[in-house]
């Protein structure tokens, strides 16, 4: 699994749209990635965010306190939550071009 290349410009056009929806961004750094996952693959050929939704503190991926807090009732509001944000920062892409180019820019920087 190739590391994630972080994109700060496109991980914080996503964190203004959870202010936007008054909602706290992860404590988890978008440099900091946990575990291994093929998003770093992905963000070696494209921009790309790898935006984290919190269901719960202290909770390890792929165990079962994981899949219990998934269908908590914080975990089905997380999921709202999260797909509300990148539907707005998707929006912001397709209405702001200037945006686009930044987070390309950025990428090929």
């Amino acid at each position: 699994m190739a590391p994630l290349k972080v994109n700060y410009r496109f991980s914080d056009l996503y964190a203004e749209q959870l202010a936007y929806l008054g909602l706290e961004l992860s404590e988890s750094r978008p440099d900091r990635n946990k575990g291994s996952s093929d998003i770093g693959n992905v963000s070696q050929i494209m921009p790309t965010i790898h935006p984290h939704v919190p269901i719960g503190e202290g909770i390890n991926i792929h165990s079962d306190a994981f899949a219990r807090a998934t269908v908590s009732a914080r975990g089905k509001a997380a999921v709202v939550e999260g797909a509300t944000a990148l539907a707005l920062t998707a929006a912001e892409l397709i209405a702001r071009p200037e945006l686009r180019e930044e987070i390309l820019r950025e990428f090929r920087g």
